[in-house]
């Protein structure tokens, strides 16, 4: 009876086509191929000996699922001997739901995946060996801005296979199962391979979950962030004059305005009020060019705020803040705005964030929270000057390293609207990774004294832009929670794809690449 046995198996392993490619089991170890060695030991311990096993590899041969090793272990086996012992994944089980993990109302920075098997299951845990599951979200490389597989870290399992992963999962994601981590029930064969995870994210979306990104160049940032750059240096060289200044601003403008079924309309309009306003509130060109490169913005607005508002001169002189910029009063009591001596010589974009922020300013006092709502508009403003014309922000020059510090504390923070940029603590908690410890944008000013201000008419034309339409805010917002809150929330002006390419700009990497 051996013997025949023993004939047998040795015909169904020559003649199997596939058996060659099938995976097996021995003692202590996951071999890749089946053997008539296995096969006969299996036969001693199911038909001859019909031994109690309560080995390791008790799940594996009691097919039947009694915690014994009997005869009917052996038909299940030999049934489905020589046929393909790994199964497609694809073919045993679908994705029944992704979802991001929304905890209190508080969007987390992790996703749920639920599989479902068509076919009953057991889980082997007790093979020896790698039995994984992996989880690889679809992201974009922020070096080469290519779409890249990243695996990501598996924070529990539930059986069957209900996951939860730390980060987000974009659509064209990635499941994959390793053999033997579970078994189809009464067959020797086991489940492996990939399953493509949809989900409304984008590759971007998913891209931002994976913040806070690091910086691989700290010379574009200031020494407060990371105090091993360079030294800071403003821009040398002469003042440029109003005809080079003039066509530069063109130049830009029609980088943004290209793509725009108004655009040369809007184009000439912004450069009538370059022209015009020659002998006004801003007599200096660069400065000038710096307020009009506002126009396509959601700031645009503070273009007629400086020139017609309750600033009534524009110039570079001595600041004595320490900031970029300050409001001043003359000797005639006239309210003024001065610019920082030392960046005469700056690329013109770089004072367009600078003057999104002035022009909110109506009073001598600002409190924190008018700080943390200023320090958000202009940093979002400055990434839509960056997208139009990235030169300036490479730069490296003293201005550019300090709005770059602004953009990435920006890029860097967002709770409420995760992966949203915002302006508050996300759940790694580090806006300059390896260097100052700020858990937030809104963390760097708290040394400021907190003082709610009231806000203005271009405040709420600001907000009305950055807030969607169907959300319902203050007719009169004022530098206050409710402003934070909504600048944390929402950020409709800049789209994550738009984000992404300032993670580039920037030469942003992922912490732990």
């Amino acid at each position: 009876m051996r013997t025949l046995l023993r004939i047998l198996s040795v015909y169904l392993f020559v003649v199997s086509p596939t058996a060659a490619e099938e995976r097996r089991f021995a003692y202590g170890v996951v071999p890749q191929t089946p053997c008539v060695a296995d096969f006969e030991d299996f036969l001693e311990l199911a038909f001859i000996n019909n031994p109690l096993y309560d080995g390791e590899f008790l799940t594996v041969w009691d097919l039947d699922d009694d915690r014994t090793i009997t005869f009917s272990d052996f038909l299940l086996f030999a049934s489905d001997f020589g046929k393909r012992i790994c199964v497609d994944l694809k073919k045993v089980a679908s994705v029944t739901e992704t979802g991001q993990v929304v905890t209190g109302g508080v969007p987390e920075n992790a996703t749920r995946i639920h599989i479902s098997f068509s076919t009953a299951v057991r889980s082997l845990s007790g093979i020896p060996g790698p039995s994984t599951v992996s989880v690889f979200a679809r992201v974009i490389d922020l070096g080469s801005g290519e779409p890249v597989l990243r695996e990501l870290e598996l924070q529990s399992i539930q059986p069957p296979l209900n996951l939860k992963v730390g980060g987000l999962i974009s659509n064209g994601s990635v499941l994959r199962l390793s053999p033997w981590k579970f078994a189809l029930a009464g067959f020797y064969r086991t489940p492996s391979g990939e399953l493509t995870l949809a989900s409304d994210l984008s590759a971007e979306w998913a891209t931002l979950g994976l913040r806070p990104f690091k910086p691989t160049d700290v010379n574009l940032f200031t020494l407060g962030a990371y105090a091993g750059g360079a030294p800071l240096a403003a821009a040398q060289g002469p003042e440029p004059d109003e005809p080079s200044v003039r066509s530069a601003l063109r130049g830009f403008l029609e980088k943004r305005f290209l793509d725009d079924a108004t655009g040369e309309i809007r184009l000439t309009s912004a450069m009538e009020v370059f022209d015009n306003s020659a002998l006004s509130r801003v007599p200096n060109p660069v400065l000038r060019a710096g307020l009009i490169s506002l126009s396509g913005t959601f700031c645009e607005g503070a273009i007629q705020a400086i020139l017609s508002g309750p600033i009534q001169f524009v110039d570079f002189g001595t600041v004595s803040s320490g900031d970029y910029a300050e409001v001043q009063a003359s000797v005639f009591g006239d309210r003024g705005a001065v610019v920082d001596n030392n960046y005469k010589s700056e690329h013109f974009s770089l004072f367009g964030p600078v003057f999104a922020r002035l022009a909110l300013q109506e009073d001598q006092f600002t409190g924190r929270e008018e700080e943390i709502a200023g320090s958000a508009i202009l940093s979002l403003v400055a990434m839509r000057q960056a997208l139009t014309d990235s030169s300036a922000s490479r730069s490296g020059t003293e201005l550019a390293r300090r709005i770059n510090t602004q953009m990435l504390a920006r890029l860097n923070s967002g709770s409420a609207g995760f992966p949203n940029i915002g302006i508050q603590q996300i759940s790694a908690g580090e806006v300059f990774p390896g260097g100052s410890t700020f858990a937030s944008l809104a963390a760097v000013f708290n040394p400021v004294d907190s003082g709610l201000t009231p806000g203005n008419a271009l405040l709420s034309e600001y907000m009305l832009r950055i807030v969607p339409d169907d959300v319902t805010f203050s007719d009169d917002p004022g530098f206050d929670d409710e402003t934070l809150f909504l600048l944390d929330r929402y950020q409709d002006v800049i789209g994550p794809d738009d984000l992404v390419r300032i993670a580039r700009i920037l030469n942003l990497d992922f912490r732990n690449p």
